[in-house]
């Protein structure tokens, strides 16, 4: 397995890193952990990166469906675009970057009214959205 991913919103941080080690002992490549408001972990063997969550004001959210899916996605994109696979692995900073986007990705998801596919922007949000694409760039 390349990437496993782990919801890790119920373990501190110490539980969380020996969570991530375990993953890449048991034969992950590399391994991340999604914890909710306290943020994101990735760990690859050699490198440990994290991440704060990026918050967004409640009462202009619209739902937080998905946005695990697309913490995964982002982080996903921007490693690969970086050149990352099993075999090559990733600095540092190209984990910390994924990571950001990752952040980046469910934060732009907490304003799409995600309803199994049927998601549109909401009115208040429709402003603040723009391709995810865009910011998995760099």
């Amino acid at each position: 397995m390349d990437l496993a991913r782990l919801s890790c919103s119920h373990l501190d941080e110490t539980a969380t890193r020996e969570l991530l080690s375990d993953a890449v002992g048991r034969g992950a490549g590399m391994a991340l952990a999604t914890r909710g408001l306290e943020g994101a972990m990735a760990y690859d063997g050699r490198t440990t990166a994290a991440v704060p969550a990026r918050t967004a004001d409640p009462l202009s959210m619209s739902d937080t469906m998905g946005c695990g899916d697309a913490f995964l996605t982002g982080f996903a994109v921007s490693l690969l675009r970086g050149g990352w696979s099993r075999r090559v692995p990733v600095s540092g900073p190209a984990l910390e970057r994924a990571l950001s986007h990752g952040a980046e990705a469910a934060y732009r998801q907490c304003f799409v009214e995600a309803a199994f596919g049927c998601g549109r922007p909401t009115g208040a949000s429709t402003a603040g959205l723009r391709d995810i694409g865009e910011h998995v760039t760099d």
